[in-house]
């Protein structure tokens, strides 16, 4: 009966994951059509965009250095099926599914502690944990994403797997597997390098001491605890050793840390230099205001909207690509289990709510330090941690009313629950995804770049062609879209990884007749469409052909012509 349920959860999970895969969202956005012009690529020539080898740690893409594991996932993907958003997207859908089952081991092994009970409440919640992950937006939305920040959670929630059933199983190579899973992470996602450490520390700490206290391993059999805390922190270490001797690592991180931030405290060191004024400029003032402090109480208040009701339960992300702006990450119907569960877990697994506790803060971290909160990718560490929590809240929920309520009356009481907190929740989240997202988010998603880029290919006819500006990046869309190989894309030159021209292509404005490249008679223009109107009513031009690209609602937003020379 269990090993059914797992397996319907996990082909629900599939299914919501895979359906309309390519189509919704309805783009395909900046980070993602770099990343398929690096697998296009790397599938084509064992070389990225650049000509650098497929096995670098960092891959310069157009300039903000991604790391190399989602590319290594993407790159078999596009070989087999082809170079399109679907085929892009399927390595992430595969490992929302993938986590969906790490959770319930995750779960389950956390909670199989030898007491008689949790015999049976472990695979209640290992259930539980299974389903809240498989329907929920912040999974279910990253899944349908080309981020590789998606990929980082998946491998820190293996590696903490491996560490747990080390200990449950005794198998102790599980053990050394985890900080090798945990380093692989890292070239996942950046900000793995900061979390993974504290968050093994602490479940490594609390597994200890129940090994112990359930002398499932004698104090003579286990490791030193010295050992196994400090010998895989040296481990996950010298597995960053490449990444920081990478030619692009000092770049990389000049990239991310050049982001806005509380870091970055001009703001408050203004703000205590007249706050001290005010007060006096004594030492104490100097101390109470001192910018330090003021900078943490800017820390505190984004750690507030990240850890908010609103963003977890109720409207999520205001960035449309990381949420729908109507949901919370989770469904509201969830927030009563979530503080049901950490009552649970302080009254009955006091260390292990400390452990989840401390994971779910330490993964907010890099979602805190930047100015813009909420920020439901850069928090994505997180998700795990809390649908442990919301599982355990829910299946103490489930046993206490089981208890209390007998035969017919429980199956009704069950199926209504189920109803109100799963399904009805799921539906409307998902009729609105599928029907309303789309339109909504088309802006966000970059909608219509490929198909400007496909009308581009088919109307040139070999002439030059000029960009109207209105992406700065819209030379990853031609790339990628267009009829150019991993080889072609080697032997143009780039300027600091970004492309300004190639195959007669340029991306700057049309500069007049006398300009254009080979002294052409003919040429393409492309960009907004109210930019392309305006064109052919100042230039002396006269249209050939023209191709429009409507949104969602069928309004023209981009427009490509085929223009001659007036005479």
């Amino acid at each position: 009966m269990w090993l059914l349920l797992v397996v319907l959860i996990l082909t629900l999970a599939l299914a919501i994951r895979i359906y309309k895969l390519g189509a919704v969202p309805t783009g395909i956005y900046w980070d993602e059509v770099a990343m398929l012009v690096d697998a296009k690529s790397v599938s084509q020539t064992g070389l990225d965009m650049h000509g650098r080898p497929w096995y670098q740690v960092i891959y310069p893409s157009y300039g903000d250095f991604k790391l190399p594991v989602y590319l290594w996932l993407a790159s078999p993907a596009i070989k087999l099926f082809g170079e399109t958003a679907w085929a892009l997207r399927l390595p992430s859908a595969m490992v929302g599914v993938v986590t969906v089952g790490l959770v319930g081991a995750l779960s389950y092994g956390l909670l199989l502690d030898g007491k008689k009970s949790a015999k049976t409440f472990a695979p209640m919640v290992a259930l539980i944990s299974m389903l809240t992950m498989a329907v929920s937006p912040w999974s279910v939305l990253f899944s349908r994403t080309a981020f590789e920040g998606h990929v980082g959670q998946m491998l820190v929630c293996l590696s903490m797997v491996c560490l747990v059933f080390s200990f449950r199983t005794r198998q102790k190579w599980l053990f050394w597997v985890s900080p090798i899973i945990g380093g692989l992470a890292t070239y996942a996602y950046f900000s793995v390098r900061f979390v993974w450490p504290v968050i093994f520390l602490a479940l490594t700490m609390w597994l200890i001491t129940q090994s112990v206290k359930t002398s499932k391993l004698s104090r003579t059999r286990i490791l030193s605890p010295l050992l196994k805390l400090t010998v895989p922190l040296i481990l996950f270490t010298a597995l960053l050793i490449p990444m920081i001797n990478s030619p692009l690592y000092a770049d990389s991180n000049r990239f991310r840390l050049g982001t806005d931030s509380v870091l970055k405290n001009e703001k408050q060191i203004l703000e205590s230099n007249v706050y001290r004024e005010i007060a006096g400029n004594t030492v104490v003032d100097r101390i109470v205001f001192h910018r330090w402090l003021l900078t943490g109480r800017e820390l505190l208040r984004n750690y507030g909207d990240n850890m908010s009701a609103q963003f977890l339960f109720v409207s999520g992300d205001p960035n449309l690509r990381h949420g729908t702006g109507l949901h919370g990450v989770f469904f509201v119907t969830l927030l009563p289990f979530l503080m049901i569960g950490w009552y649970f877990l302080f009254d009955r697994y006091r260390g292990l709510c400390l452990v989840l506790f401390s994971w779910w803060i330490l993964a907010l971290l890099p979602a805190s330090v930047p100015d813009n909160t909420p920020h439901a990718l850069r928090s994505l560490n997180a998700l795990v941690p809390l649908v442990v929590v919301i599982s355990c809240g829910l299946s103490y929920a489930v046993q206490t009313v089981g208890r209390k309520v007998q035969g017919l009356s429980r199956g009704v009481v069950f199926s209504v629950a189920a109803f109100v907190i799963f399904i009805l929740p799921s539906i409307s989240f998902f009729y609105m995804y599928l029907s309303i997202y789309p339109q909504l988010s088309a802006q966000d998603w970059q909608q219509g770049f490929p198909e400007l880029a496909t009308a581009i290919v088919e109307l040139r006819e070999g002439t030059p062609v000029y960009l109207q500006p209105f992406d700065d990046k819209f030379y990853l869309w031609m790339m990628a879209f267009g009829p150019y190989s991993g080889t072609d894309f080697q032997s143009w030159r780039s300027q600091k990884y970004q492309y300004q021209s190639f195959d007669d292509i340029s991306f700057t404005p049309f500069p007049g007749w006398n300009n254009v490249l080979n002294q052409s008679s003919r040429v393409v223009v492309a960009g907004h469409a109210a930019d392309i109107e305006k064109l052919l009513v100042t230039e002396p031009v006269t249209m050939v052909k023209q191709t429009p690209i409507l949104d969602p609602a069928g309004n023209t937003v981009y427009k490509a012509v085929l223009i001659d020379k007036k005479l």
